[in-house]
């Protein structure tokens, strides 16, 4: 991918003169610089897989084999996932010789009792697809911000979106110094450096290529700031008195959840409800999906928050020179100051955490184990039924 790179920067120095009111060419002088660099990288895109349109509505079928009898479709990774629907388990099992079983999608009971509750299509066509009664609301609100997959071709189920995100920085740089011999005896020097390093767009580049607010990074600023100031006295030629008082600021401005300040990404924007005040209800939650061909976990970065830490010392040194020898007496206090956010994030509440399995949505082989190769953990998030 493209990459800029742009350097701009200066320096200057010298004595301090006020034609007519001050002429500092042997008291007082200054030196000044500033730097800034800026970079820029195209982005690079990467593959990966998202939910395909069909599974966006709730349709599935392109997990299954093509059948036109249940509507299945196929698909080019030459899986079989059939999905099952939660609410069914009590009425399966009833009719089930072999223990607790559910039915899958477009399935009921035939009749009679059988094995697996002796099941039967009972909406031909419509096999693996969840019925519009039972999609999310909150889940189909927080999956429209997802991409369109860049191969949109019925049963492309597997790295069907290719995107990318731009990387980049700007550096800050900043540093400026006065020294002023007041007498022959005494130097005042006060100095002055900083600097700002800001992550263009976000602050990773590495994560899944989605866009906001699925994109797994956050927006930073990192700066640091040092002040010192020193005077010096000279006693005698044998006595020697040095002061100092610094300053150092580091960290900068809160770290903040990437899609912070745009509120329809909001939780509570979702219809989501008791949610507590903060990022909580603000934010968009922390959404993991398990299992095959599971998407890329949305979210997953750090919610907004606060970690400065400032440091101010005062330090006193004294010089003796007797005879051959050399003596240095002083001391030292500095105060160390930590500010971070309590609990690792600015407001009331974090971001809420949700994960998705397969289990919702799979079938039954005991009543505590599930059975491999069933349930889809996309379709237990849209599914209003399933246990989170």
């Amino acid at each position: 991918p493209a990459e800029h790179q742009n350097e701009t920067g200066f320096s200057v120095g010298g004595p301090v003169k006020v034609p007519f009111l001050f002429d500092g060419h042997d008291k007082l002088f200054f030196f000044a610089t500033y730097d800034k660099f800026r970079s820029r990288q195209a982005a690079n895109p990467s593959s990966m897989s998202v939910p395909t349109t069909l599974m966006k509505q709730g349709n599935f079928q392109e997990l299954i084999p093509a059948s036109a009898l249940t509507g299945g479709k196929g698909n080019t990774a030459g899986v079989n996932y059939p999905i099952y629907d939660p609410t069914t388990q009590a009425a399966c099992t009833a009719h089930s010789t072999t223990g607790p079983c559910r039915y899958q999608y477009g399935y009921g009971p035939g009749t009679g009792n059988g094995a697996a509750g002796n099941p039967t299509l009972v909406s031909p066509g419509l096999a693996n697809v969840i019925p519009a009664s039972q999609l999310s609301p909150i889940a189909q609100y927080m999956q429209k911000f997802l991409p369109v997959p860049t191969i949109d071709t019925a049963g492309v189920i597997q790295n069907n979106y290719l995107g990318g995100v731009p990387t980049g920085y700007d550096n800050w740089l900043y540093s400026g110094r006065i020294d002023y011999n007041i007498s022959d005896r005494q130097t005042l020097s006060i100095s002055l450096t900083g600097g700002n390093r800001h992550a263009i767009p976000y602050t990773a580049g590495s994560a899944a290529p989605l866009p906001i607010p699925y994109y797994a990074s956050t927006i930073s600023i990192v700066a640091g700031h040092w002040a010192d100031l020193e005077h010096t006295f000279t006693f005698s030629p044998h006595l020697l008195n040095q002061f100092k008082y610094g300053f150092m600021n580091f960290g900068g401005p809160p770290v903040q959840n990437i899609g912070a300040s745009q509120s329809q990404f909001g939780f509570a924007r979702s219809g989501a409800s008791g949610l507590p005040t903060g990022q909580a209800s603000d934010d968009f939650p922390n959404l993991t999906f398990s299992g095959t061909n599971a998407p890329t976990s949305w979210g997953g970065n750090t919610p907004t928050s606060t970690n400065v830490s400032e440091t101010f010392t005062a330090l006193d040194n004294m010089q003796w020179l007797k005879g051959r020898h050399s003596m240095n007496f002083g001391g030292q206090y500095q105060w160390l100051e930590n500010n971070t956010s309590a609990n690792g994030f600015d407001t009331a509440s974090a971001q809420v955490p949700l994960t998705f399995s397969t289990n919702s949505t799979a079938n039954l082989a005991t009543a505590s184990t599930y059975t491999s190769n069933t349930g889809y953990s996309y379709a237990s998030y849209l599914d209003r039924k399933s246990v989170v």
